[in-house]
């Protein structure tokens, strides 16, 4: 009998457990077949000139200058629940050229100056599921190479009655960088961004407010909106001005459903439903969870030149040139490979509308003289009330440690605890607060080289604010028009 019980109570603890998710519209999302692709190019360009002459001196003096800029940049997104993979491709330059000129009675100036930079750099990342398993498999790709050159140049004249002394001074840096990373690794478990889930019922519950839905939404009109919602960012891979053709396919999944009087919105329940849900805070909801490794390669090359000329001549009549001069080149190189072993793990819960969990912890060990290890974590704790308040609550740490001169070091390591609150009371009030509070034991680099972690940190800031509206009314009696504060908020 005992044993029937006990089978009886598991049973029914399952079946609950089972209704439970059921009918959880965060656990039931799954992400809808997405695709976009955008390609912006960019420049600018500017001249400038002025002259100017000064009588006291009885000289004059010219300034040009010259930058533009130039950019470009590619993004591929696809996802769906058997992939997610991104490609994205940038590359940019600019440059600056400035011109001097000045003479006088006593002697004349000529300045130059140059910097030029150039860089680009494609990275692509996927993850890939095996079926309909959670196990999947990470891999990302990415190369950078980059250009700068700065120069600088002066040759000034001085006059002495009729001798002439002349310095001329030339300087020239030239760095050239190129990086290779790459990962590979495999993962179980999915994490999902379901802040469309959210997004979803704020709109139901508004335009339930405002009288506009005719009937409740349809479980499958929910989840086709949840799943618009979910990509309503990929909107401005098409147009500079998305929210129109985003409330457009919004529009027409209600009204397909049959939920919105007349089948469109009218103006008020429209500017109710643009209303961000939160103000100060922006709120992500991701659910799931996973554990990943992954091995990452990093290959590092490159040189660095830099040459300096100097010159000085003196010009007496009768008498031939004397010049003196010096010159100085060098070339610093960097050829050096990274590797590290990292393990991911992540776990995101929404419990509700109201509240929401994360947490996620990170470690790595890599190869090479240094050996560098990491190890990082974050708990989160998110409270929301759609168009009232957001409390949010977070604890990281993060700690390093290296080996130098064949000895590792005492970890540097990090810890922050973060608290915010945003409350809003339409047409009457508003507060914001926030404490900020770290402790640390940062690394000291001597040249480039890190050296045992010394010295103590401790910052705590607190931020507060407050919005408080007595008095508010407006009336324009020849439209019928008279306006008070809302009583009691939304």
């Amino acid at each position: 009998m005992r044993r029937t019980r006990v089978a009886l109570v598991c049973t029914g603890a399952i079946l609950v457990a089972s209704a439970a998710a059921a009918q959880d519209p965060y656990s039931e999302f799954r992400i809808p077949e997405a695709r976009s692709l955008t390609w912006l190019v960019n420049g600018s360009a500017r001249w400038s000139r002025q002259y100017r002459t000064d009588p006291f001196i009885g000289g004059s003096s010219e300034d040009r200058a010259s930058q533009g800029a130039l950019s470009t940049f590619l993004h591929r997104h696809a996802e769906s629940e058997p992939s997610i993979s991104d490609l994205f491709f940038q590359a940019r330059g600019n440059w600056q050229s400035n011109r001097s000129e000045s003479h006088s009675d006593l002697g004349s100036q000529n300045f130059a100056r140059d910097l030029d930079n150039y860089s680009a750099v494609v990275n692509g990342n996927t993850t890939r599921y095996l079926g309909a398993s959670a196990w999947g498999v990470d891999a990302a790709a990415s190369l950078f190479y980059s250009y700068a050159r700065s120069g600088f140049g002066n040759t000034m004249s001085t006059f002495t009655g009729a001798d002439e002394s002349r310095t001329s001074l030339n300087s020239a840096n030239h760095y050239y960088t190129g990086i290779a990373n790459l990962l590979l690794g495999p993962g179980y478990g999915r994490v999902r961004d379901v802040t469309g889930v959210f997004d979803m019922q704020v709109l139901e519950e508004r335009l339930a407010a405002t009288g506009r839905l005719t009937h409740p939404i349809s479980p499958a009109t929910r989840q086709r909106l949840a799943e618009l919602f979910s990509v309503s960012g990929d909107f401005s891979a098409a147009h500079d001005r998305p929210s129109r053709y985003f409330w457009r396919e919004v529009e027409r999944l209600l009204r397909e459903d049959g939920a919105i009087a007349e089948g469109s919105f009218d103006a008020w329940s429209l500017m109710r439903a643009l209303e961000p849900a939160t103000l100060s805070i922006s709120v992500t909801r991701m659910a799931g969870w996973r554990v990943s490794g992954a091995y990452v390669l990093e290959l590092d090359r490159g040189h660095s030149d830099a040459s300096t000329d100097f010159q000085q001549w003196s010009f007496s009549p009768g008498l031939p040139p004397s010049a003196v001069g010096s010159e100085f080149s060098s070339r610093r190189s960097l050829d050096e490979n990274h590797g590290t072993a990292q393990a991911v793990v992540d776990y995101h819960r929404p419990l509700g509308m109201r509240w929401q969990v994360d947490l996620s912890s990170a470690g790595g060990y890599g190869d090479g003289p240094h050996r560098r290890a990491t190890l990082s974590s974050a708990l989160a704790l998110t409270n929301v009330l759609a168009d009232r308040w957001v409390a949010t609550a977070t604890v990281s740490q993060f700690a390093q440690s290296e080996v130098a001169d064949s000895v590792r070091l005492s970890p540097a390591w990090q810890i922050r605890g973060t608290a915010q609150l945003s409350y809003f009371f339409e047409d009457s009030w508003s507060v914001s607060a926030g404490l900020d509070h770290t402790q640390a034991r940062p690394v000291t680099t001597i040249s480039g080289v890190a050296a045992t972690p010394n010295g103590y940190i401790r910052q705590t800031q607190i931020v507060i604010g407050l919005t408080y509206r007595p008095v508010g009314r407006f009336e324009a009696p020849g439209l019928g028009v008279s306006e008070r504060l809302a009583p009691g908020g939304i």
